[in-house]
């Protein structure tokens, strides 16, 4: 994924619950598994990403 984004702040955190995973931008929640119940695509969160990147 890193390789398609514009960017060098591409960041891997754990969180605090082993079965969750979300993407933040900008310390904004743009994406949770526990939420969509479902992982996301790569394409879908380059898409995401570079929206809000402009």
């Amino acid at each position: 994924m890193k390789d398609k984004l514009k960017t060098e702040d591409v960041t891997i955190e754990v969180g605090p619950q082993k079965s969750e995973f979300a993407v933040f931008v900008d310390e904004v929640q743009v994406f949770s598994r526990l939420e969509q119940r479902r992982f996301p695509e790569t394409d879908e969160l380059v898409a995401i990403c570079s929206k809000i990147a402009g």
